[in-house]
Order: C-alpha cells, then structure tokens, then sequence
C-alpha cells in the first residue's frame, strides 16, 4: 500500500561536531536509531564522549515510501504470491505455523491482557520446535518487508530470545558464564521451561506500549521531547499492568520494564544480563526492520549501533561477543532466504 503521508526520513550523522555552533550548542534535533529525541535544539553539551549513534531526519519525496506501519490490531494478511514465494524458501508448515502464531499475538496486543494470556503465549512456544525457530524468524522477517507491526516486533523478539539462550546454554563449563549469568546478583535457570517463560518476556517486552497514546505509537515522524518522556515511559507502563493482573515472574517483570538500558524502570538499578540480551535483539531487530521513516540499516550499522550501545552501558563482552559473532549472524541468513 503506497502512501502519500510520510516526507521525513531518518539517517545517520557521521560527526556531531557539524551539528554543533562554537558554544557547543546543538544547532539541530538528533535523535536515536528509533527516531526518539536524544538531544533537542538548543542544549549545550558539556561533553561530546559516549554519546549514542545519533541520526537527523531529511526530507524525501511523500511518493517514496511503501510501506504500512501501524501497531493497531488490524488482521495480517497474506496474499497468494508471499505465501508461495515463502513457502518454497521456509516451507509451507512454517508458514502456517507463522499464521496461527501472529493470530495468537495481535489478539492479545489488541486488547487488556488477561491471565490466561500467558498460556496462550506459551503454547507458542511449545508448538515451535528449537529447530524451525529460525526459520520461523526469517519468515516473520520477510512477511514485514511489505506490512510491519508491533506484533511482528513482538513475536520476533520473543522467538529470538529463546533461541540466545539455548545458544548460550553450551556454554555452561566456562568461567565467565558463571559470572555472567549465576551471580550474587541474578540466577538464569537454562533449563527448557525457564528459557520458555524468558522467551514469554520477550513477547511481552514492549507492552507497555500499549498504554501510550495512538498518535504518539503511530507518529510517521520525529517525536518532540514531549512525546519521547512520554514514550520512555512503555517499560514502567508494561510492569505495572503486569502486576495488576498477578504477574509477577521476576524475570518477566525484569525483562518487560529493563529491556532499554537509558531508562530503567528501576532509576540507578543494574540491567541485568537476562535484559541485556533482549536488549541487544531489541535493538537488533529494530534496526534491520522497516519502518514507515526508514529502510531497514545495513547488518554492519546495525552492529556498529549494538557495539556503541553496548561500550555505553557496559554490557558484559561475553553475551556482546557471542550474539553478534554467532547469534544474529543465524537470523541474518534467514531474512534473506526467501529475498
């Protein structure tokens, strides 16, 4: 679906310095590789180190853009050809599978969350074999070339995630998984129903979104300082809904309102390893999607912004290292599979 609405496009800026006057005064809105406004017209920086990468947004034609983009719990769809075309690159079982599982998440993201919910979230995982999760990824990643949601966002981060942590599990004999992950601090269980229910997390990772306001969630431009505290504020949002509803699986609730390390629901607490990785697929899968403001980034920016984030916040290089030299490399060939 072509449309005419959209005439702004976010890119990368290569050096600050030119968007600074002599005072070291920014002279226009930078913001994230979400489009989110990181430093307004106007502020001073005292220091121009450990900033994150930074982005502009440009004019484009209104023509260029082709793209749906809409968190709204609108029915995916999925015509003869894509289904064919993905089908002969997955099979037709995993895309089926892909239906039935996308059906599941827009019903629950469509409306208040109910306990029975996370059932229905588990059974995704338990009807996904480790095996066709990958799979399962590349199709869900190439389904939102044409229509992206918050869904498919959803979905994917979950999927993947649960996917890391087996990855990690062979792990288990060397030091610094230890220190990593069975902490003074945090106790990861690797067992299969522990990584299922962080899998579940992962799902629900951005829910909190679904309290935040229409117009700022589907805002085919910059967000102004305004709407970016207010969308800071999704992590918070998501753990509190959580709880009124009797959740109250720690984990869950860490991965839900920990999973962006600028804004912890916890102000000054530690980002755990579990919120990390989200974090680091979070970001990844954000990058390399679609989005009615931009092109999906390259896999070496996208890695270029993880690896910037990750010296920012100091995440441990281990869980940095493996996923990005051997976890994501897997979902990569998958998004290009069915090209």
């Amino acid at each position: 679906m072509t449309t005419d609405r959209y005439d702004q496009k976010l890119v990368p800026i290569d050096n600050i310095k030119q968007y600074l006057d002599k005072k070291q005064t920014v002279k226009s809105n930078l913001y994230n590789h979400q489009g989110m406004l990181v430093l307004p017209r106007g502020k001073k920086l005292k220091k121009i180190s450990n900033l994150p990468p930074l982005y502009i947004y440009k004019k484009i034609t209104r023509d260029s853009i082709n793209i749906k983009d809409t968190a709204s719990p609108e029915k995916t769809t999925i015509n003869e050809a894509a289904v064919d075309r993905l089908s002969k690159a997955f099979g037709l079982k995993t895309v089926e599978r892909y239906k039935t599982s996308i059906e599941k998440v827009e019903k629950i993201l469509s409306r208040d969350l109910q306990p029975d919910d996370l059932n229905t979230i588990k059974d995704i995982m338990n009807d996904t074999p480790q095996e066709e999760v990958i799979s399962l990824s590349g199709c869900i990643q190439n389904i939102r070339q044409a229509d992206t949601y918050t869904m498919h966002h959803s979905l994917a981060v979950g999927l993947r995630l649960g996917s890391a942590l087996r990855h990690f599990k062979k792990y288990n004999n060397e030091n610094w998984f230890f220190d990593i992950f069975k902490n003074k601090y945090e106790s990861i269980s690797f067992a299969e129903e522990s990584i299922k229910t962080y899998a579940l997390g992962g799902i629900l990772h951005d829910f909190g979104k679904t309290a935040i306001n229409k117009k700022i969630l589907l805002k085919p431009g910059p967000l102004n300082r305004q709407e970016f505290t207010a969308m800071k504020q999704h992590p918070r949002l998501g753990v509190e809904h959580l709880k009124k509803i009797n959740i109250n699986n720690s984990k869950i609730l860490d991965i839900v309102g920990n999973h962006h390390a600028a804004y912890l629901t916890s102000p000054g607490s530690r980002q755990s390893s579990l919120a990390v990785l989200c974090n680091i697929i979070d970001i990844h899968d954000a990058c390399r999607s679609q989005r009615c403001y931009k092109k999906p980034f390259s896999p070496a920016k996208t890695i270029e912004i993880i690896t910037k984030e990750s010296q920012r916040f100091n995440w441990p290089k281990p869980i940095v290292r493996i996923t990005v030299k051997e976890i994501l490399p897997r979902f990569e060939k998958s998004f290009l599979k069915a090209g």
